[in-house]
């Protein structure tokens, strides 16, 4: 029999301890309660309960200290009420906050490992998701700061001929004037024509200044541009007058004041020296616009080629519509314009209006200020952005559900003290929120501190100071967002836990373990991908590096032409470590000085438009380009004047069969006729996004106009002292004058520079994907290992190795990986196909990429998994047996 008493005195005083432990409740609110609960104690016993009874059923309806909130608020209210404050609700909502953050900063403090990775993982993702964002936001924001941006438009034009559609952003001098004129639903129309071989000098040096444009007074009424200095009105209304930019006017005048000043110009427009004044000082500009320019000259007094109607000439065009105007019945009526004004009897040519705010990157038209974009990388980052975020979920809802095996005790004692569900999704949401928010934090100030080294990187000009509160406010909420749906799973496992499963089986995994597979699998699908596309662009750029471009491009100094050409020329070829110069009015693989024309072949009727280049009978020799009929040109030859050289395309094009059998046919080039007299190996003129178009070469000695470059084939020795002779040499005989050299190679380069900076975006982010997928692989191995630690104590004891041991817990995750690979294999091929179609010359997807990057995912993986391994066979086989 035992000998216990129920003691109704010492019940409440235990319970009212428990409640002082719970630092929430203080003691006039534990006074209050206690009240209450005595007031149904009495109800009970006079009903005839006993003391026991009452005391338990009363408990019972009030709730222990885990659920008390509802009464406790009862209390609360009446009591707030008699004391007309607010005090103590503010108490109880800091002290419930209080008690969720300390218990959320104890788990986070007892599971160190868990914690780092998961908070690593999300600030690495939010972090690309941010810079990404700020990316995206840029491309979309191209142009968008003009004030009238919505009601301006280029012209633009399209011609048809037997060659096919070709679409052009240039215009003519005389289009935007006349257009002006005959047309009241255009407000205004701006020019800018790009000053070719242009210099400036000023009080302490000259420049070659290729961002030198040409327009007119009322640009500043057009677009917004800011003048810091000057007046909008005035200053580009008066003949030789001229705008530059901050960056241009510091390197001109350094800090002395532009305004006033005068700057020497020599350049087309304007064959003759001309002198400017500079009226005004204009705020660079900014990155997001497809403007590009460092001055800006007025176009009055300038009649060059005013009516010239058939220019191809780097002239652009815009036009300013009032608000009510609809651009697409003004176009039809370019129909009668293009009848009056042009003369194409062999082309169908059509001028339509272009957005200001498509240009960028919805334009087909080709020439503009800047080459075009695509909408595809915008698009295409924001995807590689999304993927990187929610890998970091995955990790935190992998992890998350892996750790209630170690929080199942915690959810059963809370569930048996009265915990209900609400509170425990609470406490646990509180927690995924918490470590999201430091998460956050830490993702804010890495960006802050690399996006400079970032903007290096990979050439972007991205920037945190133009970020708008609502747009913060915007990131803000998608990140608590995402936390919150990321740390719902794992909170609901948690939650629907049984208290006596939850008591006894303390090692019972959370979650699904098929779910936990599939987001590993998905994990590994997008690192695989990335890890491939990374490969294919470094394939692509490797594949142009080493392609035969059909001439040399090692060692080949351009160099830009001068006023004393035969003596700088002279010069150089006495030195013995030049081996042949050559004058040009291009250079392979160089966009400066493009130029095409229309040229009759034999037997045709219409023109054909061809890529001209105009050059020395040194050229060939100095670019090592194979004749394969025929001969060179020969300055000392008059008749070669009129006479041609022609590629292999040009000789498939025309339908000449041969290149020995188009020796001696005709080419007609507006009045001249002249035979082709030798035929070279096609040669690459532009990036191995174009393909090789017919071209024909010309000498025209008597021509001053197209001596541009000087190009210098030195030896491969002494290479510096070379370069520093060239230039010396150059300014002897050119003192003040712009000095700009560039090998022929780092020409090239450029050509692909932009995509060079995909291939390093794309390991980037490839690098970045893998460090978060092998964040989550490492702690599910860590917890596979702890949950399996038993059986590789046994395992040991039996004899096994430690090799066995490793590929036991490995072989799992290497299943995964191969299960990813598959996945991705058909995602790479479809994006990279798609990407390698924009290349006229281009690398084959076969299976080596595919192979190469699941060897690299499976090593990365595997490196990751064996740690834990080999750490997990070390293992005492005794301890291990002890564990549990």
């Amino acid at each position: 029999m035992s000998d216990y008493t129920f003691n109704l005195e010492t019940a409440i005083a235990t319970w009212r301890q428990l409640l002082y432990r719970n630092r929430a409740f203080l003691t006039d609110d534990i006074n209050e309660l206690e009240n209450h609960l005595r007031d149904h104690i009495d109800d009970m016993m006079r009903q005839g309960a006993d003391a026991e009874t009452a005391f338990r059923t009363a408990l019972t309806q009030l709730g222990n200290f885990a659920d008390l909130e509802p009464e406790y608020q009862k209390v609360r209210f009446g009591h707030q009420k008699r004391l007309r404050t607010i005090q103590r609700e503010v108490n109880w909502s800091v002290a419930m906050l209080k008690n969720y953050v300390l218990s959320g900063a104890r788990n986070i403090k007892r599971h160190p490992g868990y914690t780092f990775i998961n908070l690593f993982g999300f600030a690495l993702g939010i972090a690309c998701s941010i810079l990404i964002g700020l990316y995206v936001h840029q491309e979309l924001s191209y142009d968008n700061w003009h004030e009238k941006g919505d009601r301006i438009y280029r012209v633009t034009r399209q011609l048809t001929s037997e060659d096919g559609i070709h679409f052009s952003a240039r215009s003519a001098v005389p289009v935007g004037p006349t257009l002006a004129l005959e047309f009241p639903e255009i407000e205004k129309s701006v020019r800018f024509w790009r000053s070719f071989q242009s210099t400036l000098g000023g009080p302490r040096e000259t420049f070659r200044e290729s961002g030198l444009y040409f327009t007119d007074p009322n640009v500043f009424d057009v677009f917004s541009l800011e003048l810091l200095n000057g007046d909008t009105q005035t200053a580009l209304s008066e003949p030789g007058s001229m705008v530059l930019t901050e960056s241009a006017a510091e390197r001109y005048f350094g800090d002395t004041d532009p305004i006033g000043r005068i700057l020497d110009y020599r350049g087309y427009p304007g064959n003759d020296s001309l002198q400017f004044m500079v009226t005004g000082v204009l705020r660079d500009l900014p990155e997001n616009t497809h403007l590009a320019f460092t001055a800006l000259a007025t176009l009055v007094g300038i009649d060059t080629e005013a009516g010239n109607f058939g220019s191809s000439k780097p002239i652009w065009t815009y036009v300013l519509l009032p608000e009510n105007v609809d651009p697409e019945i003004l176009e039809k009526k370019f129909a009668g314009f293009v009848d009056r004004h042009f003369d194409f009897e062999t082309t169908a040519l059509t001028m339509h209006l272009e957005p200001l705010m498509d240009i960028h990157l919805s334009s087909r038209y080709l020439g503009g200020f800047k080459p075009n974009s695509s909408m595809t990388y915008p698009s295409l980052f924001s995807l590689i952005g999304l993927f990187i975020l929610i890998l970091a979920c995955v990790n935190f809802v992998n992890l998350s559900t892996l750790r209630t095996s170690t929080r199942a005790r915690e959810v059963g004692i809370r569930k048996v003290f009265g915990a209900v569900r609400r509170q425990l999704v609470a406490q646990f949401m509180g927690e995924a929120i918490l470590l999201v928010f430091v998460a956050s934090a830490i993702a804010v100030g890495f960006v802050a501190i690399s996006i400079g080294e970032i903007n290096s990187k990979f050439e972007m000009a991205l920037s945190l100071d133009g970020t708008t509160a609502a747009a913060w406010i915007i990131l803000a909420a998608l990140i608590l967002g995402v936390g919150g749906l990321t740390g719902l799973y794992p909170t609901l496992v948690l939650s629907s836990m049984k208290p006596v499963t939850a008591l006894k089986k303390r090692l019972t995994a959370g979650g699904s373990p098929l779910l936990r597979k599939g987001l590993v699998v998905f994990q590994f699908t997008v690192s695989v991908s990335l890890i491939a596309c990374t490969m294919v662009v470094y394939n692509q750029l490797d594949y142009f590096q080493k392609k035969d471009l059909g001439f040399d491009k090692e060692l080949i100094v351009v160099m830009p032409r001068t006023i004393n050409e035969n003596a700088v020329r002279t010069a150089f070829e006495r030195y013995p470590d030049v081996i042949r110069v050559s004058v040009s009015q291009r250079v392979p693989v160089s966009r400066l000085a493009s130029d095409g024309r229309p040229v009759t072949p034999e037997g045709f009727d219409m023109p054909i438009s061809v890529d001209s280049y105009i050059v020395d009978d040194n050229f060939l020799d100095t670019f090592g380009l194979q004749l394969l009929a025929g001969r060179n040109l020969s300055e000392e030859r008059p008749s070669d004047e009129s006479a041609f050289i022609i590629n292999e395309t040009a000789v498939n094009r025309f339908g000449w069969g041969t290149p020995e059998a188009a020796l001696g046919r005709q080419l007609a080039w507006h009045s001249e006729t002249g035979p082709v007299v030798g035929v070279v190996k096609d040669f690459h003129i532009d990036s191995m996004h174009a393909r090789i178009t017919p071209l024909v070469l010309q000498l025209k000695p008597g021509f001053q106009w197209w001596r541009t470059f000087i190009s210098a084939k030195i030896r491969a020795e002494n290479v510096a002292n070379t370069r520093v002779f060239l230039e010396n040499t150059w300014r002897e005989h050119n003192p003040g004058g712009a000095y700009e050299a560039f090998f022929l190679d780092d020409s090239f380069e450029q050509l692909h520079r932009a995509d060079a900076r995909i291939g390093r975006i794309f390991s980037g982010f490839a690098g970045i994907a893998v460090l978060i997928a092998c964040l989550g692989l490492f702690g599910l191995a860590a917890y596979t290992a702890e949950q399996r630690v038993k059986e590789i104590g046994v395992r040991k004891v039996m004899g096994a190795s430690m090799g066995q041991i490793i590929i036991l817990l490995s072989k799992d995750f290497v299943i995964l990986v191969g299960v990813a690979v598959i996945i991705a294999i058909p995602i790479v091929a479809y994006s990279m196909n798609a990407w390698l179609s924009s290349f006229a010359y281009r690398i084959e997807l076969g299976p080596g990429i595919y192979l190469s990057s699941a060897i690299v995912t499976l090593v990365i993986a595997l490196s990751t998994v064996s740690y834990q391994a080999i750490r997990a066979s070390r293992f005492n086989p005794v301890k291990c047996l002890r564990h549990e």
